[in-house]
């Protein structure tokens, strides 16, 4: 009966530490740039066929960015199974009015890229945003984050077009 007791609580004992290395997807990116970065929002995420796409808003510690940070990081794995850092884009944004960004992460286990197109825009005037996916345009999904917004998709590509609430194309940005 005491073996048991014994047996179930080192049972226990092991479910709970191995949950517990589980690292989230910001501290992940926390622990790859300490001391220069640190998250301050998860803005948006896209699941991929291995991982998922992941838009994180961060603090610039050392000085060296000179607008607001974004990071594009593509995580392998899944909340159950625990992450792991396939690849990492850091981005500093101006601002005004809009600023896009298109990035290729790769996807070291299969070999593939994952081309990303995603940005901030703060003009009142852009009601959606529209990047080319197979060829045709698709609208990106747009994140709003404290009165902020922000867009991000994956498997997209230039052009981008910004459109008004009437659907009128206000700019065309790429080729």
């Amino acid at each position: 009966m005491k073996n048991n007791r014994y047996i179930l609580l080192i049972f226990a004992l092991f479910l709970f530490l191995s949950g517990c290395n589980k690292s989230t997807p910001e501290q992940l990116i926390n622990k790859k740039f300490k001391g220069e970065l640190v998250i301050s929002d998860l803005i948006g995420k896209q699941e991929v066929d291995s991982g998922s796409v992941f838009l994180f808003k961060a603090n610039n510690i050392k000085n060296d960015f000179f607008g607001e940070i974004l990071i594009l990081g593509y995580l392998l794995g899944n909340e159950e199974t625990g992450w792991e850092i396939g690849d990492i884009k850091v981005e500093d944004v101006m601002l005004q009015g809009l600023s896009t960004r298109h990035k290729i992460l790769n996807e070291i286990k299969t070999n593939k890229e994952l081309p990303v197109s995603f940005g901030k825009f703060t003009s009142e005037e852009i009601n959606s945003i529209e990047v080319t996916k197979d060829q045709n345009y698709k609208d990106a999904k747009i994140y709003t984050k404290n009165s902020d917004k922000y867009y991000m998709e994956v498997n997209s590509y230039y052009p981008i077009l910004t459109k008004d609430k009437n659907g009128e194309i206000i700019e065309k940005i790429g080729h």
